[in-house]
């Protein structure tokens, strides 16, 4: 018994995975940034703006050139870990499931 197999050929390329780089340490972020091809100092103007800023666009870390944010929108993102339930006790505790990259998911929880 013989089968025929239909391959389509498409001219679509596979995603490249993005960096997140709320994965990375001040240090292993300087490294990151080397890497790429570009000072050290990049590392702490990127935590500075989503840190202390509260910003995760590249757009608006207008410290940052122009031609350098295109270049991270390429590989990086900015990824804040989803909370996929939250349960609140009668006592004030809280507890949290929450799923960051890969897949993995943890609990976080608050005790007054």
């Amino acid at each position: 018994m013989s089968q025929s197999v239909e391959v389509t050929a498409t001219n679509e390329e596979p995603q490249q995975v993005k960096t997140n780089l709320l994965g990375f340490s001040a240090s292993k972020l300087g490294d990151f940034f080397e890497q790429i091809g570009e000072k050290r100092f990049r590392a702490t103007q990127i935590i500075k703006w989503i840190h202390q800023m509260g910003v995760c666009d590249l757009d608006q870390m207008t410290n940052l050139s122009k031609d350098l944010r295109e270049k991270l929108k390429d590989i990086v993102q900015i990824s804040l870990p989803e909370v996929v339930s939250c349960q609140d006790s009668t006592d004030g505790t809280r507890k949290w499931l929450i799923k960051v990259d890969g897949g993995s998911c943890i609990e976080m929880g608050y005790i007054p």
